[in-house]
C-alpha cells in the first residue's frame, strides 16, 4: 500500500506537482492500493486534477493542520512534532497489520521526518519512507534556533542522520549536487527524479507572436521569486515602447505590498491563489514567460513555474543560473538565457523591435518535444526504479 501525506500546504499550493508525482507513483505500482491525506481544501484540488482519482484503489482523507503551522515548514517545535505524529499514525493504522507500506512525505518538514521515522519502527509490517523535499531546502543557509533541543530537531540536524528505509526525493539534479555538498550525510540516499509536467488543461495551439508582445511572471509576485526585477523592466520598457508591449502576472501577489506598484501590468494583482482555470487562461494569453531567479532563492528549489511555461508551450526569458542551465542543456532552445537584469532588459527590447515568428515558433516546438520526457508516463519507470533501487523489498517484481 502507499500511504501519501501533505503535512505542511493547503488549497492549490502545491497541488499539480503533488498530483503528478501521486499520478506517477500509481502508473509505477498500478496494483497498490494509494491513500491521500491532505487538508480539505488540498485534497479537493488534488482529487479534482489526479488522473488515477476515479479508481477505486485511491482514497482520500482529510487532516486537520494547524493555522500556526500551514506554508510555515521551518517552523520547529515540539507542538508541531507531537501533531504530525499523530496525522502519521492515524494515517499508518489504515495499513493492515504486517502489510508493506510506502510511506511518501510530499512535503517534508524537519519534525514529520523524525516523526515518520519513529513511527515507521514502531509499525508492525515494514515501512519505506520516501521524503520530498521540495522548496525548504533553503532552511539549511538560514538562521538556527539557539535553543538546543530545537537545533536537535531543526533540518539541517535531521539532515546530517541516518535512518533506515528512508530516501530523500529531489526533483532536479542540480539540487542533488548542491544539497551533497551542503549536507553530505544525504549524498549516497537522495534520489531524483525530473520535475514531472502537470498538463491538465492545457491548450495545444501555442501563441503567435504578434504585437504588443505580451510578457508574464508567473508564480507568487515576491521578491525572492523576482518580482521586484520584473516591475522595474515592465516600468523602463513601457516608457520606451509603449503600446508594442504589454506585462502580466500569472499569480499572487504578497499580501502588505503596495497595490500601485502593478499599475503598470495589464490585469490587477491576484489577491487569492487562482483557480487552475483562471491560471490557465492568464498563462495561455503570454508569448514569453520572465524568469528573474535569483540564485541564492533557487540554488537549492526546483520550479514548478519554469515546469508551467514549458507545459504551455511558453517559451522563457531567463536570468542564467544552473536550474536554468539544467533545462536549457535538456530541452534544447525553448528561449534566452540572460546575464543579469541590463541583458534580460536588452533581448526584450530586441525581441518586441525586430520580431521573429519564425525563430519564436522553432522555440514552441523544441517545449513540445522536449515536455514528453517529462510526461508521467515517461517518469513512471523511472519512479519504479528509484524506489525498487533505494527501497529494495516494496513491490518487488514478478
Amino acid at each position: 500500500m502507499i500511504v501519501a501525506i501533505e503535512p505542511t500546504w493547503t488549497g492549490t499550493i502545491h497541488a499539480p506537482g503533488n498530483t503528478t508525482l501521486l499520478d506517477i507513483a500509481k502508473l509505477a505500482f498500478p496494483g497498490q492500493r494509494l491513500a491521500i491525506h491532505a487538508e480539505a481544501g488540498h485534497l479537493q484540488e488534488v482529487k479534482s486534477l489526479l488522473k488515477a482519482a476515479a479508481s477505486p484503489t485511491v482514497q482520500f482523507h482529510t487532516i486537520e493542520l494547524s493555522p500556526h503551522f500551514r506554508h510555515k515548514p521551518h517552523i520547529v517545535s515540539f507542538k508541531r512534532l507531537f501533531s504530525e505524529f499523530a496525522t502519521i499514525r492515524k494515517a499508518l493504522a489504515q495499513v493492515p497489520a504486517g502489510e508493506d507500506c510506502l510511506l511518501i512525505l510530499l512535503s517534508a518538514t524537519s519534525t514529520s521526518i523524525v516523526a515518520a521515522n519513529l513511527l515507521a519502527r514502531l509499525r508492525r509490517g515494514r515501512t519505506f519512507i520516501q521524503t520530498q523535499l521540495h522548496g525548504n531546502l533553503n532552511e539549511l543557509a538560514d538562521w538556527r534556533h539557539g535553543d538546543p533541543v530545537r537545533r536537535a530537531m531543526d533540518l539541517k540536524s535531521v539532515l546530517s542522520r541516518s535512518y533506515s528505509r528512508m530516501r530523500y526525493l529531489v526533483l532536479e539534479e542540480f539540487i542533488r549536487t548542491k544539497l551533497a555538498q551542503m549536507s553530505p550525510a544525504t549524498k549516497d540516499i537522495t534520489d531524483v527524479l525530473p520535475h514531472p509536467l502537470a498538463l491538465q488543461g492545457h491548450v495545444e495551439a501555442e501563441q503567435p507572436l504578434q504585437s504588443p508582445l505580451r510578457l508574464g511572471l508567473v508564480g507568487l509576485g515576491s521578491e525572492e521569486k523576482g518580482m521586484g526585477i520584473f516591475l522595474r523592466i515592465a516600468k523602463q520598457l513601457k516608457q520606451e515602447l509603449g503600446e508594442r508591449i504589454c506585462f502580466h502576472h500569472v499569480g499572487t501577489f504578497v499580501k502588505g505590498t503596495d497595490p500601485s506598484l502593478y499599475a503598470l501590468l495589464e490585469e490587477p494583482p491576484a489577491e487569492k491563489q487562482l483557480t487552475r482555470q483562471e491560471f490557465l487562461a492568464r498563462i495561455n494569453r503570454l508569448n514569453y514567460v520572465v524568469f528573474p531567479f535569483k540564485e541564492n532563492y533557487y540554488g537549492l528549489s526546483a520550479s514548478g513555474t519554469f515546469m508551467d511555461s514549458v507545459a504551455a508551450l511558453k517559451p522563457v526569458i531567463a536570468t542564467r543560473i544552473p536550474l536554468t542551465e539544467q533545462f536549457f542543456r535538456e530541452f534544447g532552445d525553448i528561449g534566452h538565457l540572460c546575464n543579469g537584469e541590463a541583458e534580460m532588459i536588452s533581448t526584450i527590447r530586441n525581441i518586441a523591435q525586430n520580431p521573429d515568428a519564425q525563430a519564436y515558433r522553432a522555440q514552441a516546438e523544441t517545449m513540445r518535444k522536449g515536455r514528453a520526457a517529462r510526461s508521467l508516463e515517461a517518469l513512471a519507470p523511472r519512479y519504479r526504479d528509484i524506489v525498487h533501487t533505494g527501497l529494495p523489498g516494496f513491490a518487488p517484481l514478478g
